[in-house]
């Protein structure tokens, strides 16, 4: 099995603890403290990037590679073998997003379809930032969350830290329904995430004992590419999601992740996020603001001229 390779320039950040609750145990935090202990350590991780794979209930095994710095992100599904590898790619640099695929041969060739370019848009599909500090559900990172109003410092779970907020709307302004989130971080790997709940408000129920739940299955250490200490992260997880309908789907499904590669806090190569496209390759513009029509092949692709005030 090939992986593709992962082009990195250097560090970025820095971690520090957090001085005001370090060597003091979850059971001793107050609700702030605890909030700004998570946060912190969250909001350490300005880029990650992982190679893992993907597999629903007893379905077969997709394998994946997920990158993200900021608002810029990359996503590829990866199918074939060492003679011939597909990828199926979106990925978005912040101004444009795009959708293509490449095929890679073992001789050396590639060759790459058409290119879809859209408007920037946030990625749907779920990915191993929920085991790191992101609620795929509601787009939201989990910093965002704790800030809200509605946050409760739950009695403790053996030493572990658990926070639940309500009525947390989602990022996107077509859902309206409020939701519940509990959260547990576990002080025996540096407060890690150990288990995310998100259920609907009794106030907007839709869908009756809907939740989407992860557990956290096994931790490694990793190391901080600027700070050059090890720190725990989640490498296996398991979402269940959906509700169980009688005579129909008994239990909600389940997808599992696991990691076998994970980066953080590298300086990602920009092509990450804008690739370097081939000169034969066709683009179609389908943004709000394009014609919708396909590029001469052999053109620059539309990443076109963009006023300041357009974006």
């Amino acid at each position: 099995m090939r992986i593709a390779t992962l082009v990195v320039t250097g560090a970025v950040l820095s971690l520090a603890p957090c001085s005001a609750t370090a060597g003091r145990g979850a059971e001793s935090l107050t609700l702030d403290e605890a909030r700004a202990l998570v946060s912190e350590k969250i909001n350490s991780i300005e880029s990650v990037y992982f190679e893992y794979t993907r597999q629903f209930d007893d379905g077969p095994t997709q394998r994946c590679q997920f990158a993200r710095e900021g608002a810029k992100w990359r996503y590829v599904e990866l199918r074939g073998d060492d003679a011939e590898e597909i990828q199926q790619v979106s990925c978005c640099d912040g101004m444009f997003m795009f959708l293509f695929s490449i095929e890679r041969k073992d001789t050396g060739e590639e060759k790459w379809g058409g290119v879809q370019i859209h408007d920037p848009k946030a990625i749907e599909t779920t990915t191993p930032e929920c085991l790191v500090g992101r609620v795929h559900n509601l787009q939201r990172s989990i910093p965002d969350i704790l800030a809200l109003p509605g946050a409760t410092l739950d009695s403790q779970v053996g030493k572990d830290l658990q926070i639940t907020v309500h009525d947390v709307l989602s990022s996107s302004e077509k859902n309206k329904t409020k939701y519940d989130v509990r959260l547990i971080f576990d002080q025996s790997h540096g407060m890690a995430m150990r288990e995310t709940l998100v259920t609907e408000s009794p106030k907007t129920v839709t869908w009756p004992g809907w939740k989407a739940q992860w557990n956290v299955l096994s931790y490694k250490y990793v190391m901080d590419e600027k700070s050059k200490t090890p720190r725990w992260c989640p490498v296996e997880g398991l979402l269940t999601q959906g509700a169980g309908l009688p005579g129909r789907l008994e239990k909600p499904p389940k997808m599992k992740i696991v990691i076998s590669e994970i980066c953080l806090n590298r300086e990602l190569a920009p092509s990450l996020f804008r690739p370097d496209f081939p000169k034969a390759v066709a683009f179609h513009d389908v943004t709000s603001s394009g014609d919708g029509q396909s590029v001469i092949p052999g053109n620059k692709p539309r990443p076109r001229a963009v006023k300041p005030n357009d974006r």
